[in-house]
């Protein structure tokens, strides 16, 4: 039966090492909402180690303790008092569940309808200072 200090201590590597591999985006917003820090402060913050009753992230060269209340009582807690805490993150912070991690600009025909869309918004836009500067005339 191998040792239960070592199990613990495996299975938060683990966590550390899956949050840090996969969710960086609900670290930062717990930095951003649990210790009230500001998005560019927070974008870049890493899981770098943990108990049952915190977690303690660096971001910016600083460092931050995120309280996990009420503290968990196993490390079997951890999957859904994460994805809670990230709930509530998002729901503070006004934000949506959606994280948008590639970009992919339009090509071929859907460049062309791009193309000719921004071009009919900007004549538009053009046209409506005209008029403004006329009725100021």
């Amino acid at each position: 039966m191998a040792d239960p200090a070592a199990q613990e201590a495996a299975a938060k590597q683990r966590i550390i090492s899956h949050m840090n591999a996969d969710h960086q985006d609900s670290i930062v917003r717990y930095v951003e909402h649990y210790c009230k820090v500001s998005a560019l402060a927070a974008r870049k913050a890493r899981l770098v180690d943990m108990n049952l009753g915190s977690m303690s992230v660096d971001a910016a060269g600083k460092k931050y303790t995120v309280p996990l209340e009420p503290p968990m009582q196993s490390w079997r807690e951890a999957r859904e008092r994460l994805v809670q805490m990230d709930k509530d993150a998002l729901a503070a912070l006004g934000r949506s569940d959606i994280t948008v991690k590639q970009y992919t600009r339009p090509r071929g025909a859907h460049a062309v309808v791009f193309a000719v869309c921004a071009l009919t918004v900007d004549a538009l836009v053009q046209e409506g200072r005209r008029e403004k500067d006329k009725q100021k005339h």
